[in-house]
């Protein structure tokens, strides 16, 4: 009987061993389920924060580019302002100049016209206009641009005349100067045979 009794003790010591297991693999089960629960929550938050900084990264960069493109609309308005303000002059002696003779538009003297165009070209070369040089000069594809070619006992390529006046802006092509070269006389052409 006391064999018996033994056998029941290791029994139950048994059952309440493996009860032990139980128990301690159900918790650690429930602690892995609540730390890949806390996992999850924690990853969804970063991925939340991530979120949250892309948009505001976003809306400061939109920011950005609007107050960057109201910049340039104001710097392009002042810039308009600032010549048409150094023009003015320039607009008030045409006025003068019509005023004066609106009675007898035919006698307007070429000599106010010219100081009224001096006037202009310097206030235009205070800001940057270059007018090209052109006649004489050998023709060069960078600021020049031939619309004519005519026979001319010039060396071939010389600019002959000037068609429309090129301008450079603080050292970059604002408009080439429109020009008529020189090409070679072809032999025999134009010659009077004498008998």
């Amino acid at each position: 009987m006391s064999e018996e009794k033994d056998n029941v003790i290791e029994i139950e010591i048994k059952d309440k061993e493996s009860a032990n297991e139980r128990t301690e693999a159900e918790a650690s089960k429930e602690t892995s389920v609540e730390e890949a629960v806390s996992e999850a929550s924690n990853k969804e938050s970063a991925e939340s924060d991530y979120y949250n900084q892309l948009l505001r990264v976003q809306a400061e960069f939109q920011n950005y580019k609007r107050r960057t493109e109201q910049r340039m609309q104001e710097w392009r308005a002042n810039a308009a302002r600032d010549i048409i303000t150094k023009l003015l002059p320039v607009v008030d002696d045409f006025d003068i100049l019509f005023d004066h003779h609106k009675d007898d538009s035919d006698s307007v003297s070429i000599k106010g016209v010219k100081m009224i165009y001096d006037k202009l070209m310097s206030t235009l070369k205070d800001l940057g206009l270059k007018p090209i040089d052109a006649a004489g000069r050998s023709f060069d594809p960078n600021v020049h641009e031939a619309v004519m070619a005519e026979e001319s006992d010039a060396e071939e390529g010389k600019v002959l005349k000037v068609w429309q006046r090129g301008f450079m802006f603080n050292d970059s092509l604002l408009r080439p100067a429109k020009v008529i070269t020189a090409k070679s006389k072809k032999s025999g052409e134009g010659d009077v045979n004498e008998k």
